[in-house]
């Protein structure tokens, strides 16, 4: 069983990101961030990565990329990914797994996302 923690802790956006208060994301560029335990850099990114949205059932995280942090390591995937009603607050959870197991959820990050006018 995997024995290193997912630590979702906020949505890297460019209006910013609060730990604790609802991320809001405008752009299609925008990308989901966490900090991610591992022995080592070949580890994080040899994780699979899922997520699960308002419980539903966990999905696949594509293009996930890891780097070397100050602690951990940061990953980070394509936000656009994730079915995100504008106007509707979600909560969202990050999971990892290998072929020993899956990690337990993430803490819970709430996200929402805002129309973009035209």
């Amino acid at each position: 069983m995997i024995r290193r923690s997912v630590q979702a802790t906020a949505i890297l956006a460019i209006i910013g990101s609060i730990y604790g208060t609802t991320q809001y994301f405008r752009n299609p560029g925008d990308m989901l961030a966490w900090d991610q335990q591992a022995a080592t850099l070949i580890e994080a990114q040899g994780f699979n990565y899922g997520y699960s949205i308002d419980n539903a059932a966990i999905v696949t995280l594509t293009n996930v990329t890891c780097v070397a942090a100050t602690v951990n390591f940061t990953c980070k995937a394509p936000l656009n990914q994730i079915p995100i009603t504008p106007g509707v607050k979600h909560k969202l959870f990050i999971v990892a797994s290998n072929t020993t197991g899956t990690s337990l959820m993430s803490n819970e990050i709430d996200i929402g996302a805002v129309a973009v006018g035209k």
